[in-house]
């Protein structure tokens, strides 16, 4: 089995929306042309997006992601997160398939501002499911949105390490999920199934205080372990699992210390699995022109995390930025 690690590149090149803004700035993520450099060296195999900018400057599909849909369920999780069903398109049902999917979301009487992220959790034939946690305005508008509200999609870069996650089948993967991002989690665990692969999921109550995805794990057959908030946020039990297992990639769905804690667990341990984790980034207008997304890799470059798809070890580095020491774990193969 052979794991793809080539991760640098725009997760929308070749798509309906491409040539995106970037293009006409001057910094578009694939096109070194476009970037006003005098050679080609995209290292792209798809379609060439200068050729497509040439064609065509604006892609009609760039600005047309926005739909008005119907909400067709609701289901309390408890009193501060809550799940939503809203029936959408089969044409955007397909592109929301690819783990890492996710919509922009507000009430039709809303202000524009109001639009906010929210990862798929789950993909039905013209229909998706959202997991909201209540953490602000925006959120808690959305608890009881009316019959209909305003979407805006596909957005496709909510994890990073997509093409190692796609291109595995028949392996071992481990989904290390908390809180909230059990969402993606479920997402991603569906797809990983769906590939012949055997997976594993620790998944704890996290900030939302419930795990609401192992029921639909174990169904779809998967092996799940449900854990308690520890000290260490996990940490041991993280590390005993992957020194124990012989995983071909490690998911990790949660905060930013969660991820790096992963990174240096994998680090010292010496394990090559591939890594997945949750695109944590400030998301505002997803397009890659606000600049609210733009974060430092571990060599230091900023990148634009709503489009620009990484390795997540190169965002997390070997576990450079988080030493076990400071949570007083000693690990041991």
């Amino acid at each position: 089995m052979t794991l793809f690690y080539g991760n640098d590149y725009c997760v929308d090149a070749g798509t309906n929306q491409c040539p995106c803004h970037l293009a006409e700035t001057g910094e578009c993520p694939s096109c070194s042309i476009l970037r006003g450099e005098e050679v080609c060296r995209c290292g792209w195999a798809g379609e060439c997006v200068y050729q497509r900018y040439l064609l065509r400057p604006l892609s009609p599909g760039r600005d047309n992601r926005l739909q008005l849909v119907r909400v067709s369920g609701y289901e309390n999780i408890n009193e501060r997160a809550y799940l939503l069903r809203l029936t959408i398109s089969d044409e955007l049902s397909h592109e929301l398939r690819r783990p890492g999917s996710y919509v922009f979301i507000k009430p039709v009487s809303a202000p524009e501002f109001f639009f906010t992220p929210i990862s798929v959790m789950e993909v039905e034939n013209g229909a998706i499911w959202l997991a909201v946690e209540m953490v602000g305005p925006k959120t808690r508008v959305l608890r009881y949105p009316g019959r209909e509200v305003l979407v805006k999609g596909p957005y496709r870069n909510g994890l990073m390490g997509l093409r190692a996650a796609e291109s595995l089948t028949y392996g071992q993967a481990l989904l290390l999920a908390k809180g909230i991002a059990q969402a993606p989690a479920l997402h991603l665990g569906q797809y990983l199934l769906r590939r012949g692969n055997d997976v594993t999921a620790l998944l704890w109550p996290g900030t939302v205080g419930a795990v609401f995805i192992a029921n639909r794990l174990r169904e779809l057959g998967a092996a799940v372990r449900l854990l308690e908030k520890s000290p260490d946020h996990g940490a041991r039990e993280m590390a005993a699992e992957i020194a124990a297992g012989s995983y071909d990639l490690v998911a990790s769905f949660g905060p930013d210390r969660q991820h790096q804690t992963v990174a240096d667990i994998l680090s010292r341990l010496d394990r090559r699995a591939a890594y997945v984790t949750t695109n944590n980034a400030v998301l505002t207008c997803g397009e890659g022109i606000c600049g609210s997304c733009l974060v430092p890799a571990a060599s230091g470059r900023k990148v634009r995390t709503c489009k620009h798809q990484l390795d997540a070890r190169e965002l997390w580095g070997a576990g450079e930025r988080l030493g076990l020491s400071e949570i007083g774990l000693q690990l041991r193969d």
